[in-house]
């Protein structure tokens, strides 16, 4: 039976990774092809609506995180469906509110950011039913729903692109996400039941759970993907379509090491094993290195064949790689301090370092136009909140073994 359970659970991740492989890919292809074909200033509008539906991965108010702590300790199953309602509903509203803010900033153009508004609130209900089956351990729904919410959007965008052209791409993502809403909602919803009073305690719970590490996955949105937004307002979308093709590169890597990383949250929490984290976090970065060294010698052909009209930002490209080793270890150990209830220990570290870059950015954003400065800020701010991340989970960890020792 034990070995059962191990082939099963082995053939899980294999599925898992290799649905992660193939999401890079697609999502390598599409990239590539968006850049090929959208000149610098459409990259630069595409690219800030992708920042407006990132934005909807925090839209939840710390609720989904929150779902990963207590899930896996509920030993009803009332009590975990009615967990579920509570992050369904409390982050369909939250999400609405979200909705309501991107309608009147980007007021101008309406027409055209609606689609990424829109899909980023079936996304994050699509989140919740993935998020609940991972913690629930139960590993072949968890995966089937991440096949198909990596998958489709990008094959409707890729398709759309093709026929379309930038409509194309920005319908065919809106599509592509609304399928995917009504095949999980019909294959793997669940029947919701809550009593208003409980609900509000468990909602009141949920959110306690969740809201630092919230707060602080939110402070490092705004130094990830919200400095797009004034990049754009002080050099233009042109020198942000330039930018965002640059962070392309490093956002290969970074998909890899979330998916990774959210294929073992559910055993991070369970065991709360620093030994078992740092082997794992260890693995990981072995493999970005590898992939990061094979990357940096092909890269400039890879350009120069594919997209010439970039050629002469290659060697920010290049530089950008660099980042992407110390930054692969972060979302493991910030998982594992979020087990060890030091929350507010992540909370700590991502406003230095937030704000710290972003001092250095609006310094750097006021002068002209430099993104090789830009760049090494970039790699400045992975590597100091990867190492005080590392460094904070080794201390803690140290200080319960020796308690349990006293």
């Amino acid at each position: 039976m034990k070995d059962f359970l191990t082939r099963h659970f082995k053939s899980n991740i294999l599925r898992y990774l290799v649905i992660s492989y193939f999401s890079v890919v697609f999502n390598l292809i599409l990239n590539i092809l968006t850049i090929k074909y959208l000149n610098s200033r459409d990259l630069g509008s595409v690219t800030l609506g992708k920042s407006i539906f990132q934005s909807f991965s925090f839209s939840h108010f710390g609720i989904r995180f929150g779902l990963d702590r207590h899930l896996p300790n509920s030993n009803s199953q009332l009590r975990r469906t009615e967990i579920f309602g509570i992050a369904y509903f409390s982050s369909m509203f939250f999400s609405l509110v979200f909705v309501i803010f991107w309608f009147f900033y980007t007021f101008d153009d309406f027409w055209f950011y609606c689609t990424f508004y829109f899909s980023g609130f079936l996304n994050t209900l699509i989140m919740i039913y993935r998020v609940f089956y991972r913690a629930e351990n139960v590993k072949s729904k968890f995966i089937n729903i991440s096949l198909i919410v990596n998958l489709l959007p990008i094959v409707f965008q890729i398709i759309g692109l093709f026929i379309w052209g930038i409509l194309g791409l920005i319908i065919g993502g809106f599509f592509g996400h609304l399928i995917c809403f009504l095949i999980v909602k019909n294959q793997y919803g669940l029947k919701i039941e809550f009593r208003k009073i409980r609900g509000l305690i468990i909602l009141k719970r949920l959110f306690n759970s969740g809201i630092v590490l919230f707060v602080s996955a939110g402070v490092t949105f705004f130094s990830t993907i919200g400095d797009r937004f004034f990049i754009e307002g002080y050099w233009g979308l042109e020198v942000l379509g330039v930018f965002s093709v640059i962070m392309f590169v490093f956002s290969v890597f970074n998909i890899f090491a979330v998916n990774y990383t959210e294929m073992i949250m559910n055993k991070i929490v369970q065991t709360r094993s620093f030994r078992y984290v740092f082997i794992e976090g260890l693995k990981l970065t072995l493999i970005i290195c590898i992939f990061v060294l094979i990357s940096y010698f092909l890269l400039p052909s890879f350009v120069k064949l594919i997209i010439p009209q970039y050629v002469s930002y290659t060697a920010q490209m290049k530089d950008i790689l660099i980042g992407a080793i110390p930054f692969s270890c972060l979302p493991i150990f910030n998982h594992y301090l979020h087990s060890i209830d030091k929350r507010k220990i992540l909370l700590v570290i991502n406003i230095f370092c937030t704000s710290i870059y972003f001092i250095l950015l609006f310094i750097i954003l006021k002068e002209k136009v430099s993104l090789d400065r830009l760049i090494f800020l970039k790699n400045l701010f992975y590597t100091l909140i990867s190492l005080l991340t590392v460094t904070s989970a080794l201390y803690f960890s140290r200080k319960i073994s020796y308690a349990k020792e006293v």
